[in-house]
């Protein structure tokens, strides 16, 4: 079963992450780039045998984009030709 203390754990431990950065992360600019690196990191995943760990700013992307589960799910099979498991049990 899911242990839902420790994903709220490793959660917080991704936000203090990305709020340790937000003057960089919070400009437009690096949202752009970010989002255009986001789609260049599901094209690799489409090619890979092995799990990729993307930079915070491309998972903070891949965290928001599942918000939306429906066009998630629609989109990553669009531009990675499969459901992309987001596993963040590492």
């Amino acid at each position: 079963g899911l242990d839902l203390v420790a994903a709220m754990r490793r959660q917080q431990r991704f936000m203090r992450s990305v709020l340790a950065d937000r003057e960089t992360s919070e400009r437009v600019e690096v949202i752009s780039d970010a989002i255009a690196a986001y789609g260049d990191f599901l094209e690799i995943v489409k090619h890979s045998v092995t799990p990729l760990e993307p930079s915070l700013i491309v998972d903070l992307v891949w965290h928001t984009h599942q918000q939306f589960p429906a066009r998630y799910g629609a989109e990553c099979r669009r531009l990675a030709g499969s459901f992309v498991d987001h596993d963040d049990d590492l």
